[in-house]
């Protein structure tokens, strides 16, 4: 009796053990490609541009890149 009883209390530890193991859902947090993309996630102005050495700049006065 005291062999069935003892099985049965690690059979109960062991199921809610498992239970509460798998409740918890996925992890919230960002992966890193997203918080990265996220530092970059807005619209930039050329600074420079440089073609073999030329400066170009002046061709690319307009250009604006926008990440989002």
């Amino acid at each position: 009796m005291r062999l069935l009883t003892k099985t049965l209390s690690l059979l109960a530890i062991a199921t809610t053990t498992l239970f509460f193991a798998g409740c918890g859902g996925d992890d919230p947090s960002k992966k890193p490609e997203e918080i990265e993309l996220g530092k970059l996630a807005k619209t930039w102005n050329i600074v420079s541009a440089d073609l073999d050495g030329t400066n170009r700049t002046t061709d690319f006065s307009n250009f604006k890149l926008t990440i989002s």
